[in-house]
């Protein structure tokens, strides 16, 4: 029952024992989430367990946190239960001069009665339940919301959203109502009137969004409506009156708050157009995840990018199609703070005895050691990246070819391709009477020379239908 991990909390995030301290310093480890109280800025850092504090909104690149939450110093990254630490906080909120932290795997929100002032200092209590049931735990904490009287929590795991009226100034208050879903409910979005949850979970097999036009009031309160927009639960802001969202790598700009789906598939502005994350690219790529979030201050959109392990800023709200960030935090505007520093994403792997060689479909590249690494972090030797129609989901050598496999293709290198050479040969769509879509995997093996087969002009490539195995 949800009684019995009241209090537990989940297994701890420590990260890699060995992760490059330079990225613990000056950078961010993935699902980042951020709040401002017009003054302060508070950045969540899931994965290196911590808050980052900035006394000041940053106004350049070169800003740094004053104070670290969550860890004693800016090297250090474990995981804990006690008051002053962490297990891989995801929301955070800040109003009337108090701080509320989501320690998701913690099962827990943090609250501080006043903005802290000193690396590590502990919360001055833990809200771990909403209630007197046994099963009125929070349990797995996504998002929070307050305005400094009413307050709202995701109770993700349960498929909960929860509100309290007045916000609660003690452990363990009872919550006014809470409104039951059978999703996955993630973000938050409000003004304290029109409300937009994200759910990762919106029907069942898919991801969307919960609307309210005006404020729920009771257990009752179902939305108004739901939208699902491309690849996942949207996430976002209001801007001076204007709902900013992000979703499937596009920025999307409403001028007015949607009162319906036929107004939410209408939006006024689409920044980026999500097809790629290269420098070429006109367009920007936002690297949107499983919870986008951004907030407006100082006449400066900061933009969370959950899937870049970095927050975008842009001078103002974005007016052309093609805008791009002015500056952002940790790392550069474009690129991947993780895949810099060495550390790859859902890496599907494989190696001839000499060569490394690991795809990701994370963040779309195929990276290539000429040696395998014998310590941790090494960067690649060669990068390739993937367009994101085409990304990378698994890779085997088949005799001294390459051959690596995207969703609806197979590209083959004759050897590791370890000077940046463009692949031999491709099968796309189709292998023979064969439809390709939805490959999770593939396998190699030995083949029947009775039974070879010319694939795109190259006659040494073995008859795939039958030798190379495409798991869907």
């Amino acid at each position: 029952p949800s009684s019995s991990i009241h209090n537990a909390g989940l297994p701890c995030e420590p990260g890699l024992a060995e992760t490059p301290q330079t990225l613990i310093m000056n950078g961010l480890r993935h699902k980042v989430r951020i709040a401002t109280d017009g003054k302060r800025f508070f950045v969540c850092d899931s994965w290196n367990n911590r808050v980052l504090v900035y006394n000041a909104l940053p106004t350049s690149a070169s800003a740094k946190p004053a104070l670290v939450l969550g860890q004693s110093n800016f090297t250090s990254s474990s995981c804990g239960y006690a008051l002053d630490q962490m297990n891989w906080p995801v929301g955070v909120a800040v109003a009337n001069g108090k701080l509320y932290v989501t320690d998701t795997h913690n099962n827990r929100v943090l609250v501080w009665n006043s903005i802290p002032t000193t690396n590590g200092q502990k919360a001055d209590y833990a809200i771990t339940s909403f209630g007197s049931a046994s099963d009125d735990a929070i349990i797995w904490p996504w998002a929070i919301w307050t305005d400094g009287t009413k307050m709202i929590v995701t109770n993700t795991r349960d498929g909960k959203i929860i509100f309290w009226n007045s916000v609660p100034t003690e452990k363990d208050t009872n919550a006014d109502y809470v409104i039951q879903t059978e999703g996955t409910p993630r973000t938050i979005v409000t003004d304290g009137n029109w409300l937009l949850v994200g759910d990762h979970n919106i029907g069942g097999s898919h991801a969307g969004s919960r609307v309210w036009t005006s404020y729920p009031k009771s257990a009752n309160d179902h939305e108004d409506f739901q939208y699902s927009l491309e690849a996942g639960q949207p996430g976002g802001c209001i801007a001076d009156g204007k709902l900013v969202l992000l979703d499937a790598g596009k920025l999307l700009i409403y001028n007015k708050l949607p009162k319906s789906s036929a107004a939410m598939a209408k939006p006024s502005l689409t920044v980026g157009n999500g097809e790629s994350h290269s420098s070429s690219n006109k367009y920007y790529y936002f690297g949107t995840g499983d919870y986008n979030q951004c907030v407006y201050a100082g006449g400066k959109l900061y933009v969370s990018l959950y899937n870049a392990n970095k927050v975008a800023v842009f001078n103002g709200l974005p007016k052309k199609s093609t805008a791009k960030p002015n500056y952002a935090l940790s790392g550069k505007v474009t690129g991947s703070t993780l895949l810099s520093n060495g550390l790859i994403m859902n890496p599907n792997v494989a190696t001839n005895g000499k060569n490394l060689v690991a795809v990701s479909d994370f963040d779309w590249t195929l990276s290539v050691w000429k040696n395998i690494p014998d310590s941790s972090a090494v960067k690649a030797d060669m990068v390739y990246t993937f367009d994101p129609a085409a990304s990378p989901v698994d890779v085997q050598y088949y005799g001294k070819k390459l051959v690596v496999a995207t969703r609806n293709s197979l590209y083959i290198w004759n050897s590791t391709p370890t000077s940046g050479q463009k692949w031999n040969s491709a099968v796309v769509g189709t292998i023979g009477t064969v439809n390709m879509q939805g490959i999770d995997a593939i396998a190699t093996g030995g083949y029947d020379r009775r039974d070879r087969k010319r694939l795109a002009g190259d006659a040494d490539v073995p008859c795939i239908r039958r030798k190379l195995s495409v798991g869907r």
